[in-house]
């Protein structure tokens, strides 16, 4: 009887598909665990009124203020306020808003807005 070798040393060298794939979703595990990770590091605890925060890399959900913009928490809501605005499609959909921030826009103007502070990290 002759056994036939269903995985010959040839077709090794040769990338398919399926290593693409897996290779892609590695990568996308590995990015899930890292903003996972960031949006869940407890930097909430540590904030005050009066601390300078901004957006954590990759967790701006919002148009303003921009990445980078330096905003000052005003209040810490406890326990947070749960968005039910937008609806059960909506990616704000019971997102808990836990503080209020303030920030200055263009114009000079001090703003002060609702916010998930999960996304933000204190600025030392």
């Amino acid at each position: 009887m002759t056994t036939v070798d269903l995985n010959p040393p040839y077709l090794k060298l040769v990338s398919s598909d399926t290593d693409e794939s897996t290779k892609g979703e590695l990568r996308l595990r590995k990015a899930l665990t890292e903003y996972f990770t960031r949006l869940t590091d407890n930097q909430l605890r540590m904030m005050r009124p009066g601390s300078i925060v901004r957006w954590k890399s990759g967790l701006k959900n919002r148009k303003w203020p921009d990445y980078g913009d330096l905003v000052v928490v005003i209040e810490i809501i406890d326990p947070p306020i749960l968005d039910i605005e937008g609806g059960a499609g909506s990616c704000y959909y019971r997102e808990p808003l836990s503080g209020i921030i303030g920030w200055l826009d263009e114009e000079g103007d001090f703003l002060a807005f609702h916010s998930d502070l999960r996304r933000y990290e204190i600025v030392t």
